[in-house]
This record gives C-alpha cells, sequence and structure tokens, in this order.
C-alpha cells in the first residue's frame, strides 16, 4: 500500500502548519503499515483556477497560487520529508517538475516498474507511459478509471469535468468490471508479462 498525501493546497485555512500536523498525525497512524509516501502540489489547470476563484469569491476563501518553486513550499516539503523519515517510510513526489531529491524527496511513479519488481519478481521493463503528463514518470500500465466517475466535487480535481455524467458513471458502476465504469478487454494472456498491461 503506497500512500498518497497530495493535491498540497496552501490556503487561509490549509496553511504550512496545517499541512505539518495534518501529515504527523496521519504518518503516526500508518507507522509500520506502509513504507512508501507520496507528495504532490496542486497543479492551477485553468479550470482549477476558475474554481479557486469562485471559491473565493463566495466562500471568503484565500489560495495561495505559489507553486513548488517557492521558497515556502520547499521548506514545507523538506519538513515533510523529515516527518516521513521519522516513520520509516520513503517519500516521494508525483508529476513534478522540480527534482526535491536535496531535500530528501525523490521523483517518483505511481506505477514503479522496479517497485513492481522486487514486490512480484516480474521482468517489468521501465517504459514512460506516453499518454501521461509531461513530468510524470509512471511506466506504461492500463488505468482502471476514467475521467467524470468520482462523485465527490473537489474543486482541485483534474479528472472531473462534468459532475452530471459522473453521478451517472457512479450509478453505472459494475462491481464485477476490473474498471471503475465499463469493461475493458482483459489481457489475452496474463501470464505473459512482456505483453502485460498493468492495471493500478
Amino acid at each position: 500500500v503506497i500512500w498518497r498525501y497530495d493535491p498540497i493546497i496552501l490556503s487561509n485555512l490549509t496553511s504550512a502548519e496545517f499541512h505539518r500536523q495534518r501529515f504527523s498525525h496521519v504518518a503516526e497512524r500508518l507507522h509500520g503499515a506502509t513504507r512508501r509516501v507520496v507528495v504532490s502540489v496542486v497543479d492551477f489547470y485553468q479550470k482549477t483556477n476558475r474554481r479557486f476563484s469562485q471559491l473565493e469569491q463566495e466562500e471568503g476563501f484565500i489560495f495561495e497560487r505559489q507553486d513548488a518553486y517557492a521558497a515556502g513550499m520547499s521548506v514545507l516539503l523538506r519538513d515533510l520529508a523529515a516527518i516521513a523519515g521519522k516513520h520509516d517510510m520513503q517519500i516521494f513526489t508525483c508529476a513534478e517538475y522540480q527534482d526535491f531529491s536535496e531535500i530528501g524527496i525523490r521523483p517518483g511513479q505511481c506505477v514503479d516498474s522496479s517497485l513492481i519488481h522486487t514486490l512480484w519478481s516480474l521482468p517489468v521493463r521501465y517504459e514512460k507511459d506516453p499518454r501521461q503528463r509531461k513530468y510524470c514518470r509512471c511506466t506504461v500500465s492500463k488505468d482502471i478509471g476514467i475521467n467524470d466517475t468520482c462523485i465527490h466535487g473537489c474543486p482541485y480535481c483534474y479528472s472531473t469535468r462534468n459532475y452530471e455524467r459522473a453521478q451517472r458513471r457512479y450509478q453505472e458502476h459494475d462491481p464485477n468490471s476490473p474498471a471503475l465504469w465499463g469493461h475493458p478487454p482483459m489481457p489475452k494472456n496474463p501470464q505473459d508479462c512482456g505483453q502485460m498491461e498493468f492495471f493500478y
């Protein structure tokens, strides 16, 4: 199990100190249950900015639109790395354009070919998934999800564009399917790892 603590959003309600306390709270409770945590800073996509601006106008939020290069964010990430280390966890970033290795956070892969090999002895050759974002380091895989399937409506979400469609797909979910929505074809020969697409 890999714990994800992301996206990190700084606002008048979620300060850097808030994140230090919450990260520490969860890390303490997961001590011994996982050895890996992945963090990332919120990406200000056009729709994210639009939703955040609406929250600022209607709900009184104030978002700090600093990116991972900002000094304050680097200090926060360094502190999260120290907390992770205290609880025997390796910490990695996800799809960040800056390398934080100097402060103890290496670039990570959600679908990690070396981890898959270590856990299951499968000969997975690393090949960057071309369908993912520019700074994503995941190896080629098949996502069991699809856009517009989550009904939580988080303002920072990049994968839900149409909430009504998400509600409809949620209702259409088949628990016997290997995907969240629909019925994708499975590999014909799962034993042939060279041809197998990994689902995550």
